[in-house]
């Protein structure tokens, strides 16, 4: 059997490995093709590595990128695939989108500053991973600092307890997230369909990642979710045409049985890839592995093997 993951961060971004280290673990587990789709960086990439590391380890390294926009008020995330990460043009739109990440955090951080908080931009960059800096570098210095209201403390606590650290990243973003009164990210770069261009523009196929991941309502949520997320695919599809290739990441570690079902049946219904990813990043925050994206299984190549046909 030949396994997959085409969801997976290194340290270019968020995620606290190299490009060599995820390409060893890859191999250690048997992982025969994987992408990186760091968040807004193709930095990570150098083509003799890619070349040395595909061959040292027996594995297919497909370079890819995340790309993060708002539909309908809610945050979305594209992935693109076999992106041209030598082109400088590319490097230039996403060094734009970097820029204005970081001007959306310092002005967080200014009307934090206002509040009384003893923050600065630099707290934000001794924390992130890579230079990397996002949201989670921010609620991050607001635990260090003590900020951060309802945090369950314990006496078996260690630096490593992640059901801990994640009730502490969804309490600071309780506080200090897109939905409190400093309204991080609120400017967004590009608009769905215009990074849709842009992945179509230095790579090939864009793919809907984690459908599922931002639902906000509780009250009949699968069903509500389904509909826009239909909605969403139907523009995206009306916009690129019948002949364009768009695909949607069915096989996530979050998803369950009856949501990849429903995905399933919109790649049929729409024309649309089916993919798969673990979403791995591999800091204390996260409980994804490597690999494990369907069920806490690995994912075989034969149940996404139109897509791989099309990028290899």
């Amino acid at each position: 059997m030949v396994y997959v993951d085409l969801h997976i961060h290194t340290c270019s971004s968020d995620g606290a490995f190299s490009l060599e280290e995820i390409a060893k673990k890859a191999f250690e587990k048997d992982i025969k093709i994987i992408a990186i789709t760091d968040h807004e960086t193709v930095d990570g990439f150098v083509r003799m590595d890619i070349d040395r590391l595909s061959s040292d380890y027996n594995i297919k390294i497909i370079p890819g990128v995340e790309l993060s926009t708002k539909y309908n008020n809610k945050k979305l995330d594209l992935l693109g695939y076999c992106i041209d990460f030598e082109d400088n043009r590319l490097k230039s739109l996403l060094g734009g989108i970097k820029k204005i990440r970081e001007k959306n955090l310092a002005r967080a951080v200014e009307e934090l500053q206002k509040e009384g908080y003893t923050i600065n931009f630099e707290d934000l960059k001794k924390v992130s991973h890579g230079g990397y800096i996002s949201n989670i570098s921010l609620f991050w210095v607001m635990i260090e600092k003590g900020y951060v209201d309802n945090i369950v403390k314990t006496e078996k606590e260690t630096p490593v307890d992640n059901k801990l650290i994640a009730k502490k990243l969804n309490a600071a973003q309780n506080q200090f997230g897109l939905h409190s009164k400093y309204r991080l990210y609120d400017e967004e770069p590009y608009n769905v369909f215009e990074l849709l261009e842009l992945i179509n523009r230095f790579g090939r196929i864009p793919v809907v990642a984690h459908p599922f991941a931002f639902k906000r309502d509780k009250k009949n949520a699968f069903e509500n979710n389904c509909k826009e997320i239909e909605e969403l695919i139907r523009n995206l599809r009306n916009y690129l045409g019948q002949e364009k290739p768009l695909g949607i990441e069915v096989f996530y570690p979050k998803h369950n049985e009856m949501q990849r079902k429903f995905l399933v049946s919109l790649a049929q219904k729409y024309r649309l890839f089916v993919t798969g990813g673990s979403d791995f990043h591999g800091n204390p925050e996260s409980k994804l592995e490597l690999g494990k994206i369907v069920d806490n299984n690995m994912l075989e190549a034969k149940e996404i093997e139109d897509f791989l046909r099309v990028i290899k």
